[in-house]
């Protein structure tokens, strides 16, 4: 018996010194795995470190159940120069790296990085090395979730006071993606100098409501990636209380305005950010956003407040009455709608909504939200982009009506214009058009 486990060890000793006979004239250039390899190289070794995101659940975080396969991961080694001298479709290619003498550039990574999408994380891992003559380089490269990843939450308040249609319409200027209340697929979207979202709700008293909120407001949030929205309300209903007494006695003011029940106005919601990385989580400062009540205005900032003194004005095209289109062609009118701002554009959004599903398919085609700051490639085919800050917008629209003038897109499409000045003044007007 022990005569066997002598010729064991022996053999295991044996096959440990060849391998690393084997190992050394690779790197001592007597034995060189390739013929193009140079005297002088190094050996690369190379570990990923996948590290999946937390994901939410309830009010809290945890660890999510899924794992990154290493094998999943493509790799990239990179010269000085940029250029590719190695690449691995997967990391389970990978054997031994042999490398001329010289600094590299490593990237890791799993996924495609798009615009937007619905379900797409990309992860990513970047790291560099200085590869020494007939030295052994250890490589330990952690690759992370890379694009915009948005979990959208409501509370029980929220859905209290909205009806169950509401939706998020979210862009980083680059691409739009739509969120219904009852869709649990998630947005991702490319790192830009963008991220906004326009939540459209209507309260169970039936008013809708429209509410437009920066991610970015606090640029802390940019650096980050796991991104949670939590949509509250800030002003709850009060309770009545059963037992409190009324006075008969007291006197009634006629002439005293009665308090709208807050049941019956448009809410002001709470928006709460979370930044969750594995080991922490950051909570960013409450944002209270109100909503347009469609003309009459509102605010938003960090503290619900901001100057209402400087009014929005409307002008050109005449839009308080639908406009009239022949479905035979013909001439069609000029429909511009031009719009003052005193302290100047700090957003502007165009919601095109129709009852002609052919209508409807042609505007998804470019997107039937238009963040008038930053439209699509597609978008600016048929709209000018607006620039933020500036005091008179034109909302130039008569490139759609030759379009809408066709019996193939008889019936109603309106376009429903937001905008909010830098003081945080809102305003919402409706555009409709009618082709019979």
């Amino acid at each position: 018996m022990k005569r066997n486990i002598h010729i064991l060890y022996l053999f295991v000793f044996l096959m440990t010194g060849f391998t690393s006979c084997e190992m050394k004239d690779d790197l001592f250039g007597k034995k060189p795995s390739r013929e193009d390899l140079p005297k002088e190289v190094g050996l690369l070794d190379l570990k990923l470190d996948p590290q999946m995101e937390k994901t939410i659940t309830g009010n809290s975080t945890k660890a999510t159940d899924e794992s990154l396969n290493v094998k999943d991961f493509s790799v990239k080694i990179l010269d000085e120069n940029g250029e590719v001298v190695e690449e691995y479709a997967s990391y389970a290619d990978i054997d031994e790296v042999l490398l001329a003498t010289g600094k590299y550039q490593v990237v890791a990574t799993k996924g495609e990085l798009k615009d937007a999408a619905y379900d797409t994380p990309y992860y990513e891992g970047k790291d560099s090395c200085t590869i020494t003559s007939q030295e052994v380089s250890s490589l330990i490269t952690p690759c992370v979730l890379s694009n915009k990843k948005i979990t959208i939450a409501y509370t029980e308040n929220f859905q209290e006071r909205f009806k169950e249609d509401y939706e998020v319409v979210m862009t980083n200027g680059n691409g739009v993606l739509t969120l219904k209340s009852d869709e649990e697929k998630k947005p991702f979207f490319k790192t830009t100098d963008q991220l906004d979202f326009v939540l459209h709700a209507t309260t169970r008293s039936g008013l809708e409501t429209q509410y437009f909120c920066d991610l970015y407001n606090d640029p802390t949030v940019k650096e980050y990636n796991n991104i949670v929205v939590w949509l509250d309300v800030a002003e709850p209903d009060e309770p009545v209380d059963p037992d409190e007494p009324i006075d008969p006695d007291e006197p009634v003011n006629p002439d005293e305005p009665t308090e709208v029940p807050d049941s019956l106005k448009r809410p002001i919601i709470k928006v709460d950010i979370q930044l969750v990385e594995r080991e922490y989580t950051i909570t960013i400062p409450s944002d209270f956003v109100s909503g347009d009540d469609n003309g009459g205005g509102g605010n938003s900032g960090g503290d619900g407040g901001g100057s209402t003194t400087a009014k929005i004005q409307w002008g050109g095209t005449d839009i308080s009455s639908p406009i009239i289109l022949s479905s035979n062609g013909g001439s069609t009118p000029s429909v511009v709608v031009n719009i003052s701002m005193p302290t100047g554009v700090d957003a502007m959004t165009v919601d095109i909504s129709t009852t002609n599903p052919d209508f409807g398919e042609a505007v998804d085609l470019i997107g039937s939200h238009f963040n008038m700051l930053a439209l699509t490639e597609k978008q600016l085919v048929l709209l000018d982009q607006v620039s933020k800050g500036k005091k008179s917008v034109k909302f130039d629209v008569s490139s759609f009506m030759p379009l809408l003038a066709n019996e193939l897109f008889a019936g109603t499409h309106k376009f429903k214009i937001y905008v909010k000045d830098q003081n945080g003044v809102s305003d919402t007007k409706t555009l409709t058009v009618i082709v019979k």
